[in-house]
């Protein structure tokens, strides 16, 4: 930005400034410049100042701590641009020493204890099964330890992050649960194996449900994860498996279910899209879908999500609501999957059991018929009504503070 500065303000050219994008003033036409070395030296960036943050709590608005360790993404997914966006162009990570990480974490327990949450990891995979990694995360470990720091924080894996089935990344896992670790961001992304291969995943869903799982017994599943339920090829069937697929590990509410795969700009998913013109630079949905019946079932979907506040409200709550518990948990000493949380989740079971009969009652109709008959339009005037009330219970039966929801 210096540079840029000095350039301008001497009427120097642009050419020579590398990692911009700039439209020549006299003829018109735009320049992108070579890419910018990325910076290496990442200890000697400054930590983020924290007096915002602590007005925030002063005032007593809503604060969000997070950190940002590494730069960078190995896996090459098609949906996301975190590879090309923190990696510069490059399958390489960047990464800061496990001192530097935890030095700026003790600096920024105080907030997190004053505002009960979690410290937020925003690295786009946090743990990987790379040599380097282990190495780096035992690291990382042994320095929370010796200066016995241990408050909750979640953080992006995947499946494949962990082999559970190995005793060593067991101990791994539990060495991270440890230190604070009780909540982890696994992206699914969908229930069908052809669309994980469409995503290039490299994954498939019931490897995702055994490991979701397992964190889930040693109390370390997130309370949300990532989902691309509606993509342009998709088909009413594949729709079906992940419902159901979400259904099976607790995640299946109406907004999850509801998500699309956006074409940000950059992505390797876009080669595949057939996108129209963007409306306005964020228009990340500018597609349509090949099959006719998955088009009538997402328009009414998003109609539903658009109309009733409660769907998002459900979502919010119930990440809320789960995220209270699992710091309680942690701060009262308590490891695993507690019996508070076990109990929540079976409700959850309820509420979303009869969400997914709603959806799915959409889908046959649509695959026997075409259409969306006047009878569903009737069904959604008692679904609503009924999913307010159990959101509603929910919240009395749970929520740590009774007059916060």
């Amino acid at each position: 930005m210096q540079r840029l500065v000095d350039t301008i303000s001497n009427d120097f050219p642009l050419n020579g400034i590398d990692g911009i994008t700039f439209r020549d003033p006299k003829t018109g036409q735009i320049h992108i410049n070579d890419n910018r070395q990325p910076n290496v030296e990442l200890d000697g960036l400054s930590f983020a100042a924290h007096d915002i943050a602590h007005r925030g709590i002063k005032n007593g608005r809503p604060v969000k701590t997070g950190i940002l360790i590494n730069r960078g993404c190995p896996y090459p997914c098609v949906f996301c641009n975190a590879q090309r966006f923190l990696g510069n162009e490059s399958t390489g990570v960047r990464t800061r020493t496990p001192a530097n990480v935890v030095k700026e974490i003790a600096a920024l327990e105080p907030v997190i204890r004053q505002t009960k949450d979690y410290l937020h990891i925003y690295d786009a995979t946090f743990v990987t099964p790379s040599k380097e990694n282990r190495i780096w995360i035992n690291a990382f470990c042994d320095e929370m330890e010796r200066r016995e720091l241990s408050l909750p924080f979640d953080a992006f894996i995947r499946a494949d992050s962990f082999n559970i089935d190995k005793e060593k990344d067991q101990r791994l896992l539990m060495r991270l649960r440890g230190i604070g670790m009780i909540s982890t961001y696994l992206g699914l992304e969908a229930g069908d194996d052809v669309q994980m291969d469409i995503y290039n995943k490299k994954i498939i869903p019931s490897e995702s449900n055994r490991v979701f799982q397992y964190l889930k017994s040693k109390g370390m599943a997130g309370s949300t994860n990532g989902c691309i339920t509606f993509f342009q090829d998709v088909t009413l069937n594949q729709i079906q498996k992940t419902i159901l697929f979400l259904y099976g590990v607790g995640l299946s509410s109406f907004w999850n279910i509801c998500s699309r795969a956006e074409t940000l700009p950059g992505i390797r998913l876009n080669q595949h899209t057939l996108m129209e013109n963007r409306h306005v630079p964020w228009d990340v949905t500018n597609y349509f879908f090949s099959n006719n019946k998955v088009a009538q079932l997402y328009s009414y979907v998003k109609r539903i999500c658009d109309r009733y506040e409660i769907i998002r409200l459900e979502d919010r709550l119930l990440r809320e609501i789960r995220d209270k518990i699992k710091i309680e948990n942690f701060n009262k000493g308590v490891l695993g999957y507690s019996e508070r949380e076990a109990g929540f989740d079976k409700y959850v079971e309820s509420i979303q059991a009869h969400t997914v009969e709603f959806l799915l009652s959409i889908i046959n109709e649509l695959d026997a018929s075409g259409t969306i008959s006047d009878r569903i339009l009737r069904e959604e005037y008692i679904f609503i009504p009924r999913l307010e009330k159990m959101i509603r219970e929910l919240s009395i039966l749970f929520g740590t503070d009774k007059n916060e929801y």
